[in-house]
């Protein structure tokens, strides 16, 4: 599996849920330090922290600037899976 950048991990857990009708995203607001509200995976993160399927990687930050790991995204896709 190829690596992908963190700034991706909100694509995956926003395109892991197969509903027909999404939900709704929620506002560019974000409680992690180092996402900034408006970042264009603001709103992404957000729905994924509401949905359940993330708590970031602690200590008020989400790392969007590591890279995503297998269990992460086995971790997402195992968290969305009753959405």
């Amino acid at each position: 599996m190829p690596k992908t950048s963190s700034g991706d991990k909100a694509t995956y857990v926003c395109i892991a849920p197969s509903e027909p009708n999404p939900p709704t995203p929620p506002t560019s607001f974000t409680s992690f330090t180092d996402v900034k509200p408006g970042a264009y995976y603001a709103e992404p993160v957000n729905w994924a922290v509401e949905s359940g399927i993330t708590a970031g990687t602690g200590n008020g930050k989400f790392s969007h600037e590591k890279t995503c790991t297998r269990g992460q995204i086995v971790t997402f896709l195992y968290n969305a899976r009753n959405l």
